[in-house]
């Protein structure tokens, strides 16, 4: 038998006649690999897709008023060198990425890294596209992870120059998932991993908190599925937009149909502040029916928007739901769309970015159950809304450099991008500048402005 590495994983037969019984002789085929036939050494085995996660795949949307969303990779395992994986969207002219290659080394392996993906305007009344975020096969000198690939990401771009369309969809599972805070990037303390429970959009992915964004039109109907994938009763409301005292057992749904009829900011969530504190809460944001980029219909312009959901957490709650002391609630993390200081600095679709001369429409949800003031350093801005009710005039909107965003509540400011620089924003509490006293980990970004 002759082994070449042309053949080398192919199956050969071999005949073998019993010696101890000639009159019963029988062939017996033996399928063999022969693993060291050859001196270059054996292809790895195919990576395995699980290797890298992604969520979540489905139900994300970006709009051509320049609103992103976000999804997130992650390894499920410790490599043995540096993993490289290419990024890129199949349509360019409907929404872009803001990096094209994510990075993992062994050393920060575990921890999840969000992509901002941010929706294009065309100027073409094409109506809302789909298009993919294709993850490319991973780059790597270990061989069990190079080649690796994963499920791609499949978004709608909302179309700014159409007529309203009848009807939009979505589906919201209630189920558990993770916070992860990163460390520091002074001490390097910091990192934890904290149990959370929160909403995905695909049954089969765990949830996150915040929710994902929900967008709508002003006179658009709007459907939205809340499907119960957790192991205890829940609800589900919307302050200003939709009620219920419908209890959610496991595995039942609750389908709610509304048509908003003020453009603006609204946490959606479970009712329950035991609940909504362990991370049940998210943000529907609603444009003006013909998709201009105002903060409402003929209200005040803007040349970019950011949407922001804060919250606080005691972290003993989260670790040992659903059986919390109630009447000790110490938060030691504060977060801004999920995030630490240090990530939140980094990520696009939070960073208040952009040219000299620009404006930033900011929403504001805050899901906590601690006021926080939030300090704006660079310029003074215009507060246009507080809790639904918006300023009849800009002229007369306040200006100032900093907002009480309080419990419960929402907000919209107009921050001009005045002077280049890099500038923080962060909250005007000692304590909540901090993620479990780790100075700079609470709720912080940065306003980056360019000439």
């Amino acid at each position: 038998m002759t082994m070449e590495q042309t053949n080398l994983l192919q199956f050969q037969r071999i005949a073998i006649r019993r010696a101890t019984d000639a009159l019963r002789a029988s062939l017996l085929f033996w399928p063999l690999i022969l693993l060291n036939a050859c001196t270059s050494p054996l292809p790895p085995p195919p990576p395995l897709e699980k290797d890298i996660s992604v969520t979540p795949t489905t139900g994300l949307v970006t709009s051509e008023n320049g609103a992103s969303t976000f999804f997130t990779v992650s390894l499920r395992r410790q490599p043995t060198d540096d993993v490289s994986i290419p990024i890129q969207s199949t349509n360019e002219a409907e929404g872009r990425l803001t990096k094209e290659t994510i990075s993992f080394s062994p050393d920060n392996w575990s921890i999840p890294q969000r992509i901002a993906v941010v929706g294009v305007d065309d100027n073409i009344a094409d109506g809302d596209i789909r298009y993919t975020i294709t993850v490319l096969p991973a780059v790597s000198a270990d061989n069990s992870f190079n080649g690796a690939d994963a499920t791609d990401v499949i978004l709608t771009n909302i179309d700014n120059e159409s007529a309203p369309q009848p009807v939009t969809n979505h589906v919201l599972y209630i189920t558990t998932g993770v916070i992860e805070i990163s460390a520091s990037k002074i001490s390097g303390n910091g990192v934890a991993s904290l149990p959370s429970w929160g909403y995905s959009t695909d049954p089969t992915e765990a949830g996150t908190s915040p929710g994902p964004i929900i967008d709508a039109l002003v006179g658009r109907p709007l459907t939205i599925r809340v499907v119960n994938r957790h192991n205890i009763a829940h609800q589900f409301d919307i302050p200003g937009l939709f009620t219920s005292t419908q209890t959610l057992l496991p595995n039942e749904s609750l389908q709610v149909e509304i048509t908003p009829t003020e453009a603006g900011i609204y946490r959606y969530g479970d009712p329950d502040v035991v609940n909504r504190s362990l991370g049940l809460f998210g943000a529907i944001v609603v444009r003006p029916a013909n998709g201009s980029k105002t903060a409402w219909n003929n209200g005040p312009a803007y040349s970019q928007e950011r949407n922001w959901v804060i919250a606080d957490l005691d972290e003993t709650w989260n670790r040992n739901a659903p059986a919390v002391n109630v009447s000790r609630y110490n938060p030691n993390y504060f977060l801004i769309n999920g995030q630490n200081g240090f990530s939140a600095k980094e990520d696009t679709a939070t960073t208040l970015k952009g040219s000299v001369g620009e404006t930033i429409l900011v929403r504001i949800a805050n899901a906590g159950q601690y006021d926080q003031s939030l300090h704006f350093h660079a310029s003074h801005f215009k507060i246009i809304s507080q809790n639904g009710i918006k300023v009849r005039d800009i002229r007369e909107a306040p200006s100032v450099t900093t907002i009480n965003v309080k419990r419960a509540s929402t907000a919209m400011i107009l921050f001009p991008l005045a002077q280049p620089g890099i500038y923080p924003v962060h909250v005007h509490t000692a304590q909540m500048e901090t993620g479990n006293g780790v100075y700079l980990n609470g709720t912080a970004t940065f306003i980056i402005a360019e000439e």
